[in-house]
């Protein structure tokens, strides 16, 4: 082989292995240019305004709405050109905070006024976060939003203050006045009551007494007739003392409030039977009188309501005096359960153990907290989910705490949905108002806040259960009446003996909650549970009957109580929502004529629990892999009803649901 042939053939293999790369080079540059063009109308579509910016401080990048915002091009905003449109007085202290974060890798939010294309300076909420692959920086991505309009409204209600004083002002004198003349009503009739009937009374009483006396000899059966009536005179006028005592507490007048409050308790302890304690700390004295009424005239509300109600034998009752004014507190051992005498035991981070404990029990999920993602704010955790066999399932953030730029409420958000498409992953988080606690406390939460924990978590595990091709028919992508199914069947598990005695342990003792809180916690679930479902049921009635008119003309008011009527709507309960107030009914079509889808989950959750209690534990394997399997992880991707029949072997009925309201259970079928 010549010296030409050996040139042509290494030639030959120099352009075959630069075609080779070129090919390889386009396939991946057209796979960037895809994926560019996806993120271009991902943040496009955002309702934000968006940035990017390199290792080198300048901006790479601006979304379509940023440039309509300025009403500049790219290139005249990219580099440091954005800064043109920043207020003069903004612009150092905009600088500084941006290079500070920067070079520190952190992320940060400030505020600062930015130029509009019709040259008028808008108030912009700015955030960014550095952005990192595989522990490499490679700059930061921010969004903004216009907030003037909300400043506008704190800076008007701010000036206006002093007015909403004076009107304050006014009120409260205006009240004083209604309150001395109804005082002044009644202490005239406790006179009336005290110098009329009361002496009268008395009087007769001792006429009798006498009476009694002089009959001495007369027939036993007259005697004791005298004599009943002598006992019954006497009570007659200690009860009508006792209400010119309530009509007017002159005792306030001598005493003051503390000491009047004392004789009261004492007077209802041997009239009743029921013994109520009294502790004041630092009660201010003196209080103006028409504080002192009131607070007054609140207690002996209060006691006549554990004598009547509650069935307790003791009563407490404390009035404690603070830098924002006085509270009063009136509690009782009875029936009646107060929610503040759990919270002690529940711990915010307890929960969201107790959470994950609960996701591990029943899909087989582990949690384990990382760092070096993107956040929001440094308050933000967050945790990779896997499977029993170790493989990746999704991420979850937690972003717990209040916030002044946060809306109120807890949710849950999907950031990328699950799909095979591409093989992505979820990536979910569940987002509260908690308010942060000192420094090494354990923040509390009271029941409620419990529950929705659970709630929310509930919608998160849908999201990261889905095993779905299309990411349209993925997680919580499903009907209305259906969303709300896992969530509310999460919360079945909170109140579960294996989580409480695991996770709710009291911050200071290290103690399970006793069983006795349990069985009150149990009770309440059915407390006025008959007015809730009649309110909640005649509103989705009503909601049904208005979509089923047609095109027929209608009278809010009289089709309303003529409907009422014709369902026999218990005259002491209204509907929830009143017709010209009820927004589900004409505010889209989400929830046209499907107000009962609230009802209807509930039907299902309760159904579906009770799988997991007739297979004999609430943590049952087979039956949460059946969960699992038919509906958590298929979406919408099977027809909702199918798939409950997939793990319920049959249609939801409604028994549990009647049971857990506290209504007699049927074997009817539920039909939607």
């Amino acid at each position: 082989m010549n010296e030409i042939t050996v040139l042509v053939l290494l030639l030959g293999s120099i352009i075959l292995a630069c075609t080779f790369y070129r090919a390889k080079l386009k396939r991946s540059e057209a796979k960037n240019w895809a994926l560019q063009q996806r993120f271009d109308v991902l943040a496009d579509s955002a309702p934000v305004l968006v940035w990017i910016a390199g290792t080198d401080k300048l901006c790479t990048y601006f979304n379509k709405r940023w440039l309509d915002f300025t009403g500049r091009t790219l290139e005249q905003e990219i580099g440091n050109g954005w800064a043109e449109g920043v207020h003069p007085e903004d612009y150092q202290r905009c600088l500084d905070t941006y290079v500070s974060a920067f070079d520190r890798r952190v992320p940060f939010e400030m505020e600062y006024r930015l130029r509009r294309a019709d040259g008028q300076y808008r108030t912009i909420y700015d955030t960014g976060s550095a952005i990192l692959t595989n522990g490499t920086f490679l700059g930061y991505i921010g969004s903004c939003i216009d907030i003037t309009d909300r400043k506008e409204m704190e800076d008007a209600l701010r000036k206006s203050e002093g007015e909403l004083r004076w009107s304050q002002n006014d009120l409260q004198k205006l009240a004083s006045r209604l309150i001395t003349a109804q005082e002044e009503q009644m202490r005239q009739l406790a006179r009336d009551l005290h110098d009329d009937l009361s002496q009268k009374l008395a009087v007769l009483a001792i006429d009798t007494g006498i009476l009694e006396q002089k009959c001495v000899t007369s027939p036993p059966d007259v005697h004791r007739k005298l004599v009943e009536i002598k006992k019954k005179l006497i009570k007659v006028s200690e009860d009508v003392h006792s209400l010119s005592r309530q009509l007017h507490p002159s005792i306030i007048d001598d005493l003051g409030l503390v000491h009047a409050i004392d004789s009261e308790c004492f007077t209802f302890t041997q009239t009743t039977g029921i013994a109520v304690s009294f502790s004041p700390h630092n009660v201010p004295t003196p209080l103006p009188k028409e504080t002192a009424l009131c607070i007054y005239r609140v207690i002996q509300e209060s006691l006549r309501n554990v004598a009547k109600h509650s069935k307790a034998h003791e009563a407490q009752i404390s009035l404690i005096g603070g830098p924002e004014g006085l509270h009063l507190a009136v509690r009782d051992s009875g029936i009646g359960f107060d929610m503040n005498e759990v919270k002690p035991y529940l711990q915010l981070d307890k929960m969201r153990e107790a959470m994950f404990w609960v996701a591990g029990q029943l899909y087989g999920f582990q949690f384990k907290e990382i760092h070096g993602v993107p956040i929001a704010v440094p308050e933000i955790r967050v945790w990779e989910i896997t499977n029993e066999k170790g493989t990746h399932v999704g991420l979850w953030y937690f972003d717990p705490y209040a916030r002044s730029t946060k809306r109120s409420g807890a949710w849950m958000n999907e950031y990328r949905t699950q799909q095979r498409l591409e093989n992505l992953t979820p990536i979910v988080s569940n987002n509260t108002n908690f308010v942060p606690g000192k420094t090494g406390e354990p923040i509390l939460i009271s029941w409620t806040d419990a529950v929705t924990m659970f709630h929310e978590f509930g919608h998160a595990l849908h999201g990261l259960n889905s095993n779905v091709t299309y990411p349209s028919l993925a997680g919580t992508s499903v009907a209305t009446d259906y969303v709300e199914f896992p969530s509310q069947l999460n919360e079945n598990w909170l109140p579960t003996t294996e989580v409480l005695s695991r996770f709710a342990l009291h911050y200071q003792t290290n103690q399970p909650m006793p069983k006795e809180l349990l069985d009150k916690i149990e009770k309440s679930r059915q407390f006025n549970q008959g007015f809730e479902v009649v309110e909640y049921l005649s509103a989705a009635l009503v909601d049904m009957k208005l979509h089923l008119a047609g095109d027929a003309k209608i009278d809010p008011d009289a089709f309303e109580r003529d409907t009422l009527k014709e369902l026999g709507m218990p005259e002491e309960i209204v509907m929830r929502h009143r017709t010209p107030q009820f927004a589900h009914i004409f505010s889209g079509d989400q929830y046209s004529a499907g107000y009962y889808s609230y009802l209807w989950s509930e039907v299902i959750d309760y159904d579906a629990f009770d799988a997991f209690l007739e297979a004999g534990s609430p943590y049952d394997k087979a039956t949460a892999k059946r969960l699992q399997e038919t509906i958590m992880s298929v979406g919408n991707s099977i027809d909702p009803a199918q798939a409950y029949r997939n793990f319920r072997g049959r249609d939801p009925k409604i028994d549990a649901y009647l049971r857990a309201k506290g209504f007699p259970a049927t074997t009817a079928t539920a039909k939607n």
